[in-house]
């Protein structure tokens, strides 16, 4: 059950930043992408390291969701110290849910002892 539930929300969150990372890319607006380009690129990498890694994480469950931890609280630390006022609401939308799929995730492999 941890399983699908983590694979479940592994996938609307991964949804959810591949929809913003394709609109930031296909916006007509050019604003956005010159107002921050280190800042941009380190957003990129920060988000495709996880998504990346829940996808390998159908394949191979424990690499995958250790990925997905990690890199998910390396975009937590980002979140928080880029954002502004916020801090707390940035780190609940970018890496919380990440983190908390990778450990459902990792909680599922675990064995259970009788």
């Amino acid at each position: 059950m941890t399983r699908l539930v983590g694979r479940i929300i592994g996938v609307i969150v991964s949804s959810y930043w591949i929809v913003a990372l394709l609109g930031n890319v296909f916006s007509p607006s050019q604003e956005a992408a010159e107002s921050a380009p280190l800042e941009g690129i380190l957003v990129l990498i920060l988000v495709l390291v996880p998504v990346s890694a829940f996808i390998v994480s159908w394949r191979h469950i424990k690499l995958g969701a250790w990925i997905m931890t990690v890199s998910s609280i390396a975009l937590s630390f980002f979140a928080y110290f880029s954002a502004g006022r916020n801090k707390l609401f940035a780190v609940s939308v970018s890496g919380l849910p990440f983190l908390i799929s990778g450990m459902l995730l990792l909680l599922s492999t675990r064995k259970v002892a009788k």
